[in-house]
């Protein structure tokens, strides 16, 4: 009878912890969708205005450059940011990919940003 307890207990708390994790998970990943489609609104403004005049479309060109420098470093950093995702996300579930989701996660977004940004 103790043991029945036991187990029931934990199916409980399991099915708690799971419901718990499931929310937070749910929460950032709200989180972090609408932080980039605010970087991405708040880019395109930002370029409207950058390219409103002639001195400061000289001056973007050079800082295309230095923006494709970085997503260069990005890819070079974490090359699992490349395309769609699609076929990382496969590889993952077949168990040949092992990637860190938080660096895909950070390069992805702001690798994102800076290639939306660039017009």
């Amino acid at each position: 009878m103790k043991n029945r307890l036991i187990k029931t207990l934990n199916i409980k708390r399991f099915k708690l912890v799971l419901l718990l994790e499931g929310l937070l998970v749910g929460i950032l990943a709200g989180l972090v969708i609408v932080g980039y489609r605010i970087c991405l609104t708040n880019g395109a403004l930002w370029l409207q205005r950058i390219l409103q005049s002639i001195f400061t479309i000289i001056i973007w060109f050079v800082i295309l450059f230095v923006i494709a420098l970085v997503v260069t470093k990005l890819l070079d950093w974490e090359s699992l940011i490349s395309g769609s995702g699609i076929p990382q996300l496969e590889g993952e579930l077949a168990g040949k990919i092992d990637a860190k989701w938080w660096r895909v996660l950070i390069a992805k977004f702001f690798g994102g940003f800076l290639a939306n940004f660039s017009g």
